[in-house]
C-alpha cells in the first residue's frame, strides 16, 4: 500500500494485492449502503471473489479515498497495456464484466457533497498522469447521482472526455400489490401466450415448478440447473465457467438465491437465476432444453419466478439487468440506457486517441463508401 496526499486533511491510499483487500473488507462494508440498487453487486465478498476469478493482483488496484481520516470513496480499477488505434496505450477501467449489471464507484451513504469526492478522483488521474493514456469507465447507473457529479468534474478538468451508450437495462419498479396485478398490465396478447403455453405443456405430461433458496429446498438443484443449460441453445459459459457456481453460492451464503426449476415428468427442462436483496429482483438467467422450445418451458419458468418474488418476497422492482433481448419488454415496461465515457489524457498518445476518436472515426463512420471499404478490410482481416 503506499499513500498520495492531496492536502493535509485528504490523501488516497492504493491497494494493490488481494491481501491488502482482505484487510479493508469491514471498511467496505461500513461506508457503503444496504439499501442501495445493486447491493449484491457492490460487496467486499462480492469483488474480492471476482478478483479471485477474472483479475491477477498486478492488474487491479483499489483507491480508497479518505478526508479527515474517514473514508469516503473505493474506487476498484484494473490496469491494462493494450494495442488501440494502432498504438500502445494505458488504461484504467472500473473493474466488472458481463457479470455485473453496472460498475461503479463504492461511495460513503454520508456524502453530501459528491462533486468534492469526485474531483478528489479527478486530481488522482492529474497526480498520475505519467502512468495512464486513457480512462475508460463503462457500463455507469447514470441514475446515481455520482455519475453526474463525476462527469461534471470531468468537464471542470483539464482532460477531454467523450461519452457512449454501452446497453439498455431493462426493468419494473414501483410494483406494488400481487403478481396478477403486475402480470395483467402485461399485453392481453402475451397474456394469453403464457396460458397457452400451460396447456401445451400440460397436454405433454405432469409439470411441476419448484424455486429453490438453496440445498435445503433440493441439493442436487444445481446439478439440475447444469442439466438444462447444456441442452440449451447457451450449452455452456463462454465467460467465467467458474465463476458462475461462485456466484450461485454467494447467492445462497446471503439468502438471496431464488433458482426456478420446472420439470416435465421429473424431468427438468427449464431453469432461471435470480437473486432477491433489498425489495428488488434480479434476473440473471434463463435457459430452457432446446428439445422444448416449442412447448414455451422459458417463459412458463420465468413466470412463476416472477409470481413468487412478488408474492412470497414482496419485491417492488423486477431487473433484467443488461441487454435488450426481445422477451424482456414483454415482462416489463422500462428501460434505461447504461452509458460509459472515455477520458483523454494530454499527452501525446492520449491526444491522439482523443483526435481519432472525436474526430477522424465519426467522419469515417458518417462516409458510407469509406465504411464499407472499412468493413471489408476488417472482414479480410479476421
Amino acid at each position: 500500500m503506499h499513500t498520495i496526499k492531496f492536502d493535509d486533511r485528504s490523501c488516497v491510499k492504493i491497494i494493490s494485492d488481494s491481501v491488502g483487500m482482505t484487510g479493508i473488507e469491514q471498511e467496505w462494508e461500513n461506508i457503503l449502503d444496504h439499501n442501495t440498487n445493486y447491493y449484491s453487486y457492490l460487496t467486499a465478498e462480492w469483488y474480492k471473489m471476482w478478483l479471485e476469478h477474472f483479475i491477477k493482483d498486478e492488474k487491479c488496484k483499489l483507491l480508497m479515498f479518505y478526508k479527515d481520516d474517514v473514508l469516503n470513496m473505493i474506487v476498484p480499477l484494473i490496469y491494462e497495456n493494450k494495442k488501440c488505434r494502432g498504438a500502445d496505450i494505458k488504461t484504467r477501467k472500473l473493474v466488472g464484466n458481463v457479470y455485473m449489471p453496472i460498475k461503479s464507484v463504492i461511495i460513503t451513504a454520508a456524502a453530501n457533497n459528491l462533486l468534492a469526492i469526485m474531483q478528489r478522483l479527478v486530481d488522482y488521474f492529474e497526480k498520475t498522469k505519467d502512468e495512464w493514456n486513457i480512462i475508460d469507465f463503462d457500463d455507469l447507473p447514470s441514475e446515481e447521482p455520482w455519475v453526474e457529479a463525476f462527469c461534471e468534474a470531468i468537464n471542470r478538468s483539464t482532460f477531454k472526455s467523450k461519452s457512449y451508450d454501452c446497453f439498455g437495462n431493462w426493468y419494473s419498479d414501483e410494483i406494488n400489490g400481487t403478481s396478477k396485478d403486475f402480470l395483467d398490465k402485461r399485453s392481453k396478447n402475451f397474456r394469453a401466450s403464457i396460458k397457452k403455453n400451460y396447456k401445451k405443456l400440460q397436454q405433454n405430461g405432469e409439470i411441476d415448478f419448484r424455486l429453490v433458496t438453496g440445498e435445503r429446498d433440493c441439493p442436487d438443484y444445481f446439478t439440475h440447473y447444469n442439466e438444462v443449460y447444456s441442452r440449451s441453445w447457451k450449452k455452456e459459459e463462454r465467460v467465467g465457467r467458474t465463476f458462475f457456481p461462485a456466484m450461485v453460492k454467494y447467492a445462497e451464503r446471503n439468502g438471496w438465491l431464488r433458482l426456478g426449476l420446472l420439470f416435465l415428468d421429473g424431468t427438468p427442462i427449464a431453469a432461471g437465476f435470480a437473486i432477491v436483496t433489498g425489495g428488488r429482483a434480479y434476473f440473471e438467467k434463463i435457459a430452457y432444453d432446446e428439445k422444448y422450445k416449442g412447448l414455451g418451458a422459458g417463459s412458463v419458468c420465468l413466470y412463476e419466478m416472477i409470481r413468487h418474488v412478488i408474492d412470497m418476497d414482496s419485491v417492488s422492482t423486477i431487473d433484467f439487468l443488461r441487454g435488450d433481448d426481445e422477451y424482456k419488454r414483454h415482462w416489463v415496461d422500462k428501460r434505461r440506457a447504461r452509458k460509459g465515457i472515455t477520458i483523454y489524457n494530454n499527452n501525446l498518445r492520449g491526444k491522439y486517441l482523443s483526435f481519432m476518436d472525436k474526430t477522424v472515426i465519426p467522419v469515417i463512420n458518417g462516409n458510407k463508401i469509406v465504411r464499407k471499404i472499412k468493413e471489408s478490410v476488417f472482414r479480410r482481416l479476421r
